[in-house]
């Protein structure tokens, strides 16, 4: 019988207190390819900080641009 191993990821805090979903990125993407993608959300994330978007659209927009 092989070992199997789970990984566990909960997006939106509903089972731990803290968000996991660049945890999940940074697992799922080589490291060249997570952090190009971050330098391209910059511009979002300073939307969020300056109040213009709220966490979930950023979020949203985050894993857009990850798996589109």
């Amino acid at each position: 019988m092989s070992k199997k191993t789970i990984a566990f990821f909960d997006f939106d805090g509903t089972v731990s207190r803290s968000d996991s979903l660049l945890l999940f990125l940074k697992f799922y993407f080589k490291k060249s390819t997570f952090v190009k993608l971050m330098s391209r959300f910059v511009p979002i994330y300073a939307k969020f900080k300056l109040g213009l978007i709220d966490n979930s659209r950023a979020k949203e927009r985050l894993f857009e641009m990850a798996f589109s």
